[in-house]
């Protein structure tokens, strides 16, 4: 048992590459998809913008925002997309891990301030 509370090896970490068909593989695949942790600025396409196609499709994979941006005007944007969680990538890294231990377990979610 970690200091999470769980065994390392129930945590397992999918990583893609955001790209126009992510949202399509990703809504191919929703039971194998417990959390999303998404970069708010991706190459292309925006880490909220594909949350909001996922949404529009079904999905209800929650997900989690990363951005080294301080800018509320996305911190809300995020919000009203649905979000988890957001995190500054400044923020500790164990607070993360938590929300997406919680984001993943259904009906708990996290929505996290920045600070």
């Amino acid at each position: 048992m970690n200091k999470f509370g769980c065994h390392a090896e129930t945590l397992a970490i999918v990583l893609l590459c955001a790209s126009p068909k992510s949202d399509r593989l990703l809504a191919e695949n929703p039971g194998d998809i417990d959390c999303l942790v998404l970069d708010i600025q991706l190459g292309g396409i925006s880490g909220i913008e594909l949350s909001e196609r996922l949404s529009a499709t079904g999905s209800r994979v929650p997900v989690i925002f990363l951005t080294a941006l301080d800018d509320p005007a996305l911190h809300n944007r995020a919000l009203a997309a649905g979000c988890a969680a957001y995190f500054r990538k400044t923020e500790p890294g164990d607070r993360l891990v938590k929300s997406i231990l919680q984001a993943a377990t259904p009906n708990q979610t996290t929505t996290t301030e920045p600070q």
